[in-house]
Order: structure tokens, then C-alpha cells, then sequence
């Protein structure tokens, strides 16, 4: 562990920003509350099992205790109550789990390719509100983009252009009606957007410039989980803002007619899924993270990439919805 930080010292660190006592703690992991007070204090050795335990129990990867300076280890504590099986809980183990694989990746030289725009990303001036600084950010962030505008707009193409301008992940899965509509990491060393497919495709591509607009605020909010779009603090009503400024130059009566009645598509996230791509041909990752990131069958995998030869440049799209970029 970097800097000297031991297993037991970060886990009391953790255990602390969350207010618990070791007590509650020692019974998540199934020990005396004294062997955990000892264990902390670096006499003696967490097993395994123990801190996987207690890695679920926090709402963290395990990788956040052995890591801490990762960006695992920046990502908040949220404990679990009673086996947690909440739409947020499980929104944020989705994030958690993919999390993971940037760390995986990143260890072995499959890093992230942010663009160095992403650093001249206006930031808010000491003599401006939060209202204008949401409609110059989204007019700032419309310009980088460049989206043809022929009077209305698509979720499909305005995530592709966040990657392909911003290098930022877009991913929409399903979730199911009741889970919150969107979610996003705000890292700079990771920026990912989550749209859940199970709402009405106009009200997602709302969804999606609103996590947009929590990423480019730079707020210091590293998780946001959007239940709804209720502007009850000043950083939904920030996002908000900033999307509706952001969509204002697209006709979105018009989207709403082309689009009503359906759902938007699944989409993997392609910077992610290029990454593990690349992970799983250098041997650092196995076939399984990719297949479940374009939802298909691990053999179906293997069978599309021994078809096209490993050194090929052929992309593998069939019915996964985005294309690989194989460069």
C-alpha cells in the first residue's frame, strides 16, 4: 500500500468518514469488536474474506482498501443496510464494478485517453452566478461538440460526440423503471455517463446533458445518482440549467414527435469496451468484462474475434449496438 498505509489503517479511515464504531463493524465482518480495534491498529493482518466483507458492507471495491490514492479509493462510502438491494445501491456497484476495470486497465498500460480539452473547461467565475455560469458552460460545451443541427436531436448521436469530443463514456442499459434515471463518475481520470434505456427516449437525452453538465462542473462531487431530475440542491438545479441551455438550439417538440412512445437503444460505453478490447488481446483482462459490456455471449465473443483474426482492423459490430474503434 502506498505510503506506508497499512490494510488496517485505511480501513479505519473508511470506516470513520461513515460515522460507524468498530463494533458495527466487527459484526459485518464476523469478528470480535477488539480483534478489529487490534487489526486497525496494524497488529494484526485483515484475511481476505474479511475485507471483502467489509468492502460490500462500506459500498466500496475492495481495490479502495488496498489502493487509496486510486480513484477507487476517491469514490464515496455509502454502507449497505441489511444487504442493500436498493435500484441506487445496485446503480452504484454497476458504476463500482466498471470503475474497476479503468483501474485493471490503467495498471497495465490500457489508460484512459482524456483530451486535453477537457482541462480548459470554463470554470466558474468568482463574480458570476451559478445560473450563468451553467448557460456559458453549455454554450461553451455546444461549440467543442459541433452536432449538426437539422432541428432536432438524437441521444445516439450526441454520445457518441461526448466520447468521440470530450473522451468521455456514455453507456445506456437498462435498469428498470423504477431505477434512477442517470448517473455519472466526475473523476477527470474517468468521466462516465450512465442513462437508464427504461424511460421515454426524449426525457434520456435530458438525462444525459444533465450528467454531462454535473461532469463539466467540476463540482467535487465524485458520484452523482439522479432518482429524478428535482433541482433540490444547487447542483441538480446546476445540471439542469445546463442541459436545458444545452438542448435549447434543437427543436425538442420536434424530437419529442420522431421519438414518441419509445425507449432509447442500449449502448455500451466504446472508450471503455476499445480498452478491454485491447486488455483482453494483451492478455490483462479476460473475454468476460467485454461481453458483458456488449451483452452478448462470452463464446459469441471469442467465435466474432477468431473469425476476424486477432491483428485484424475489421470492426465487430453485428447487432452490439456501437461499434468498436479498432485504430
Amino acid at each position: 500500500m502506498k505510503d506506508g498505509v497499512s490494510t488496517g489503517v485505511q480501513i479505519r479511515r473508511l470506516r470513520e468518514q461513515t460515522g460507524l464504531s468498530a463494533a458495527e463493524l466487527a459484526e459485518v465482518a464476523g469478528l470480535a469488536a477488539d480483534v478489529v480495534r487490534e487489526t486497525e491498529s496494524g497488529n494484526r493482518d485483515f484475511e481476505t474474506e474479511e475485507v471483502f466483507a467489509i468492502a460490500e458492507f462500506l459500498g466500496i471495491s475492495p481495490l479502495a482498501i488496498f489502493e487509496p490514492d486510486s480513484l477507487l479509493g476517491r469514490l464515496p462510502v455509502v454502507p449497505s443496510t441489511n444487504g442493500d438491494g436498493s435500484s441506487c445501491a445496485k446503480v452504484r456497484r454497476l458504476l463500482t464494478s466498471l470503475a474497476e476495470f479503468h483501474h485493471v486497465l490503467s495498471l497495465n498500460g490500457h489508460h484512459a485517453s482524456i483530451p486535453s480539452i477537457i482541462d480548459k473547461v470554463p470554470r466558474r467565475k468568482s463574480s458570476s452566478t451559478w445560473l450563468n455560469h451553467a448557460n456559458n458552460l453549455a454554450d461553451w460545451t455546444a461549440e467543442q461538440l459541433s452536432i449538426a443541427n437539422n432541428g432536432n436531436i438524437r441521444l445516439s448521436d450526441l454520445a457518441a460526440a461526448i466520447e468521440r469530443c470530450l473522451g468521455i463514456d456514455v453507456m445506456v442499459e437498462a435498469k428498470g423503471a423504477d431505477a434512477p434515471l442517470g448517473a455519472s463518475i466526475t473523476d477527470t481520470e474517468f468521466p462516465f455517463i450512465m442513462v437508464n434505456a427504461d424511460q421515454p427516449a426524449p426525457q434520456a437525452l435530458f438525462v444525459l446533458a444533465h450528467e454531462l453538465g454535473h461532469i463539466l462542473s467540476q463540482d467535487g462531487c465524485l458520484l452523482h445518482i439522479d432518482i429524478n431530475l428535482r433541482g433540490f440542491t444547487d447542483s441538480e438545479r446546476f445540471a439542469n440549467a445546463f442541459a436545458a441551455t444545452f438542448l435549447a438550439d434543437y427543436d425538442l417538440s420536434r424530437t419529442l414527435l420522431s421519438t414518441r412512445g419509445t425507449k432509447p437503444e442500449r449502448r455500451p460505453p466504446g472508450l471503455l469496451a476499445d480498452r478491454c478490447w485491447r486488455g483482453m488481446l494483451d492478455g490483462h483482462l479476460s473475454a468476460r468484462p467485454l461481453a458483458g459490456l456488449l451483452d452478448i455471449d462470452v463464446d459469441d465473443l471469442i467465435d466474432s474475434i477468431e473469425s476476424v483474426g486477432s491483428e485484424s482492423m475489421d470492426v465487430i459490430n453485428g447487432d452490439y449496438s456501437a461499434p468498436l474503434v479498432l485504430a
